[in-house]
């Protein structure tokens, strides 16, 4: 009886750790246009989209893209490009505000457009 019992509730985990599996959510991985220079440009913008939701980030300061893996369930594309954006740096899809560009540091401000 307590072999039953056992095997019973070893079955039901089984199930429930394989249903848990399958509905685990796939990360997405795109590619996002940012306006920058240099390496501290890389870590602003990085630091940036560093939240809930984000597996990895990495900008490349000679395609001026940022590759980015997240969970859609957790944030956005366009959640990203506006947190990006709020930190200074232009995407393709919104301007930093003035203000907020100004304030980096001189090798950070790139020629807008």
């Amino acid at each position: 009886m307590l072999k039953m019992l056992i095997l019973s509730l070893l079955l039901a985990f089984a199930v429930n750790t394989s249903q848990a599996k399958q509905e685990k959510e796939v990360a997405i991985t795109e590619t996002i246009s940012v306006n920058g220079n240099c390496e501290s440009c890389k870590k602003n913008i990085e630091r940036a989209v560093k939240v809930k939701g984000v597996k990895k980030a990495n900008w490349d300061a000679d395609t001026k893209t940022l590759t980015v893996t997240y969970l859609a369930s957790k944030i956005s594309n366009d959640q990203l490009q506006r947190k990006i954006a709020d930190s200074g740096y232009d995407t393709e899809k919104y301007k930093a505000p003035d203000e907020v560009y100004k304030n980096l540091h001189a090798c950070c401000q790139y020629e807008r457009k």
